[in-house]
Parts: structure tokens; C-alpha cells; sequence
């Protein structure tokens, strides 16, 4: 396994130098600003390949990496040597149009301003991380204890939690991809708030908390199945990721992965299935992709067509098929005043090349980072505090959200279809420099990587060294930092039930000590 960690060490050192020689060629910027930039982001990234690393300082340095120095870097160097194109570019700077920026060369001027201010960012993290992993080591001893002991609970009811997991899991899943209860992009028409809350921690929290609880109790396990729970965990993923229209499964994979790695550098030989699971659940992460992508398309193309269509007078045969490879329509009555709708689907040409340039742009192009830093520093001038007062009184609506509306829609094409929901999202680095002051933000950055690596100690602590269930928790948190800035008040839903359910299975797991639960399970079944 350490081996491995130190093959994929130098593969990146490699691949981050020769794609920065590449950006700098024909870079027309300062180039010298750029070379910094460039050091100190793959810097903090590749350098938890040669260290022992924390799992949050892991994934918030592979978070950032994709979305400031991977998305721009190698974009630009694809579209720059024609292996992507972009429309005509004129050798400038590319950016994500998906990200608020259409017009490019509105913003080539404010890139070395934004490199800068990503260069003293990545300073501040850097020393963050470095002084309060210092500070733990030398004053705060938690006293943690890595527990690989089989659990009895586990192994005499392994059967019925598997089952009752697949029962769980299925029954949410068909009725939220039927009920749009809770999905990327759809605006829910699902009025029972107990049920839409229910589900909503069940996606976020819930299943992600069983799927690394019963992993880690299936490692500690006397008779471990390990492939036969991976290839379950990773299905049960797969499948609720997909019902959700979401991309983001493979964060979920790297979670678990990071888990695994650092049980097996703790104590356990799991090489082969650290492997395994890499290898099963990129595959399962891409193609819930691409079917994701499918869904989103067919599913915002019937709502837009519904919308523009339900004031026209028009009248199609069954099976009347339109612009063949473009739009097909089935089954549809529309008349004055009246729509009914029995089946519309978005249809297109689905060979190996048109969904190898759908993986490819959503590989290059769906990242939070440096876009938001340059949007923000192009409109400098309307950074203050009040600013981001005012963004603690943006509310949920179908609407661009507050950072849309400051900093992006004058220069977005971007429209939204009735019935569909996207917004774009500054990420908390952007959103902490809403008041313009270095000192606020590297003082926020400070306190919230203190938190992220005290959270993370006490997770291990409570849950006897499950590194993996550590793993999930923190990537949640994570991820919802890298994506923050959309209703920013709301956020102690989230956290609070992240909380409710630690504390819960903080008691479980005492519980379960004191074998309560097992003669109430035993008294069940």
C-alpha cells in the first residue's frame, strides 16, 4: 500500500509539472505569478502522498486542487493545443461558462490579482494546518484507541442488516426518483415536510453512516466478506446516487478508500480489497455519471418543454417523432388551454464519442475554485462586510441565488426552465472574502480547519477507530464547504443533524457495550 501512496506521489509530480510547462507556454499572463500559484496548490495536494496526512486536510487539498489549479490548468492547456474545443478563444484564457463566466476576455486582466489572492489563501491553509497539528500533538492528547475487535452484534445479525439495508435503501430510492422528493436540479412539489426531511438526511448522512459503520464492522468481522459487502455498499451507493440525478458518488468511493488505506497502514493487510474497491467503484462512479447526466437532460427537457409549450395550440399523432436524433415526442394532446402529457422524452445521438465529451466537460468544467476568485475580484469594489451581512438574508426560492445576482447574472446567458433549479456557488473561499479584509478571511480559515481536525479526532475517538465512518462524516463537511454559499443561514440544518446523528450513535455504540440493544433485537427477532 505504501508503495502505491508513492507511485501516485511522483505520477502527480510528473503530471502537475509538464501540465504547468504547458500552461506556461502559452500563458500571455505574468507567468512568474502563475508558477507560484501552481507550486504552493499542488504543493499542499501531493504532499499527503509522501506524509502521514489527516483525513481532512486529505480531501480538502484534493477538493481545492480540482477546482483552483486541475480545471484551469488543464483546460486551457487541451483547448490551447486543439485536444478540446472551447468555440474561438484567441489564445485567452479559458474558463467554466458552467461556473458564471461566458465572456473571457472580460477577465483576463484580473488573473494575476486572483492568482495572488489564491496563493496567500493556499498560504494561510497551509499554516493552518501545519500549527494545529502541532498544537494537538504538543497539548490536546485525546488519547485515541484504534479497536479491531470483532463485534458480536455484528456477526450474529450480519444477515438481517444486510437485508433490511437493501429493503431501506430501495423503497427511498423508487419513491424519490418517482416523487422527485429530493433531487439535484428539480423543484420538489412533495409537500410533506417530515417525509422530504427524512429523505433528505437519509441521502446526506444517513445511509453514508450505515454504509461505513457496517464496512468497518465487516473488516473487524471473524469471518469477513469483504468483497460481497464492497460490491453491496458500492451498489446501494450507486443506486441512491443515481435516484438523486447526482454526480458526486465517486467522493463518496475516495471516502471509503481513504478509510480503508488508513486501516490497513494502522494495522489490517487490505491491499486486495483497496484495489477492488477503487477499481469497482470508479467504474459504478462513471457510469453513474453518465446515467445521471441522462436523467437531468430528459427530466429538465420535459418540465421546459411542459412550460413553453402549455400555451400552444398544437396536435401530434402517437409516436410522432420531431428532429429525429434531437427531441422525441410520444403520445402528447396539447389544445387551447388544456395540456396533457403522457410521455416526452429528450433523445440524442448516445455513441462512444458524444459520451466520451459529456465525461470530459464535466471532468474539466464542474468544479468550485477559481472561477469564484476571479468573479469576485473583477467587482472588488462592492466587497464589505455589509455584503456579507446581506448574504446571511438570502432565502430559498427558484431564482439566481445572492452571489449569482452580485457578482454573475449581468454577464450570464444562463435562464431557468420552470420546474428546474440550478444555481452556481461561490465555495467558502469565496464567501469568506465577501468582506474584502486578508485578516477575516485567513481568521475564518483558521477556526474552521481547527474545527475540521478537531471533529475529526473526536469522530475517531467515539466510534473506536473506525476510520472509515471518519472518513464519510468529514467528507460531507468537506464537500459542503467547497460548495457553500447558497442560503449560508440554513447551514445548521445540515451540521445539526450531522450533530443529532453522532450523538445518537455515540449512544448506540455505549448501548451496544452494555448489550441493551442486543437483547431488544434479540427480543424482536
Amino acid at each position: 500500500m505504501r508503495n502505491l501512496k508513492l507511485f501516485l506521489g511522483y505520477f502527480l509530480i510528473i503530471f502537475s509539472l509538464l501540465s504547468s510547462i504547458l500552461f506556461l507556454k502559452d500563458y500571455n499572463q505574468n507567468k512568474f505569478i502563475y508558477l507560484i500559484f501552481s507550486l504552493i496548490v499542488n504543493y499542499f495536494f501531493i504532499k499527503n502522498f509522501f506524509t502521514n496526512f489527516l483525513i481532512s486536510e486529505f480531501l480538502l487539498s484534493f477538493f481545492l486542487w480540482l477546482g483552483f489549479w486541475f480545471s484551469i490548468t488543464i483546460r486551457n492547456v487541451l483547448v490551447w493545443n486543439g485536444l478540446y474545443s472551447f468555440g474561438n478563444t484567441n489564445n485567452e484564457v479559458v474558463f467554466s461558462r458552467s461556473e458564471g463566466i461566458t465572456n473571457f476576455k472580460e477577465f483576463q486582466n484580473v488573473l494575476d490579482e486572483s492568482f495572488i489572492l489564491s496563493i496567500f489563501v493556499f498560504s494561510c491553509i497551509l499554516f493552518s494546518f501545519y500549527s494545529i497539528k502541532f498544537i494537538f500533538k504538543k497539548f490536546i492528547n485525546l488519547k485515541i484507541s484504534y479497536n479491531f475487535q470483532p463485534s458480536e452484534f455484528y456477526n450474529k445479525n450480519r444477515n438481517i442488516i444486510f437485508i433490511l439495508l437493501i429493503i431501506c435503501v430501495l423503497i427511498i430510492t423508487s419513491n424519490n426518483y418517482l416523487l422527485s422528493i429530493y433531487q439535484k436540479g428539480i423543484v420538489s412539489e412533495f409537500n410533506l415536510f417530515v417525509i422530504s426531511s427524512f429523505v433528505k438526511w437519509s441521502y446526506l448522512i444517513g445511509f453514508p453512516f450505515l454504509f461505513g459503520i457496517i464496512l468497518f464492522s465487516e473488516i473487524k468481522s471473524e469471518e469477513p466478506r469483504l468483497y460481497f459487502t464492497t460490491v453491496l455498499i458500492l451498489t446501494l451507493s450507486f443506486t441512491l446516487y443515481v435516484s438523486l440525478l447526482s454526480r458526486a458518488m465517486i467522493f463518496e468511493v475516495l471516502s471509503v478508500l481513504i478509510g480503508i488505506f488508513l486501516i490497513s497502514h494502522k494495522k489490517l493487510n487490505l491491499n486486495r480489497i483497496f484495489i477492488f474497491t477503487a477499481f469497482f467503484g470508479i467504474i459504478l462512479s462513471i457510469f453513474s455519471i453518465l446515467i445521471a447526466e441522462d436523467l437531468r437532460k430528459n427530466i429538465y427537457f420535459k418540465k421546459n418543454f411542459q412550460n413553453k409549450s402549455s400555451n400552444l395550440d398544437l396536435n401530434y399523432n402517437n409516436n410522432k417523432y420531431i428532429t429525429s436524433n434531437k427531441i422525441l415526442f410520444k403520445n402528447i394532446n396539447f389544445t387551447s388551454g388544456h395540456t396533457s402529457l403522457t410521455n416526452v422524452q429528450y433523445k440524442k445521438k448516445n455513441n462512444t464519442e458524444s459520451r466520451a465529451k459529456q465525461f470530459l466537460y464535466v471532468v474539466l468544467n464542474r468544479w468550485v475554485g477559481i472561477e469564484s476568485i476571479v468573479l469576485i475580484t473583477k467587482k472588488k469594489h462592492i466587497l464589505n462586510y455589509d455584503l456579507l451581512k446581506e448574504s446571511f438574508k438570502e432565502k430559498k426560492n427558484n431564482d439566481f441565488s445572492f452571489y449569482e445576482k452580485k457578482f454573475i447574472q449581468e454577464t450570464s446567458t444562463r435562464s431557468l426552465a420552470g420546474g428546474t433549479f440550478g444555481i452556481i456557488l461561490p465555495g467558502i473561499i469565496a464567501f469568506l472574502y465577501y468582506p474584502g479584509s486578508y485578516i477575516f478571511l485567513f481568521l475564518s480559515l483558521y477556526i474552521i480547519i481547527f474545527f475540521l481536525v478537531f471533529l475529526e479526532k473526536i469522530l475517531i475517538k467515539i466510534s473506536n477507530g473506525n476510520l472509515i465512518l471518519t472518513s464519510i462524516v468529514t467528507n460531507i463537511i468537506v464537500y459542503r464547504l467547497i460548495h457553500f454559499g447558497y442560503v449560508p443561514r440554513d447551514s445548521y440544518l445540515l451540521f445539526g443533524s450531522l450533530f443529532l446523528t453522532l450523538c445518537i450513535y455515540f449512544i448506540s455504540v455505549n448501548l451496544l457495550k452494555k448489550k441493551i440493544i442486543v437483547y431488544v433485537f434479540n427480543k424482536i427477532y
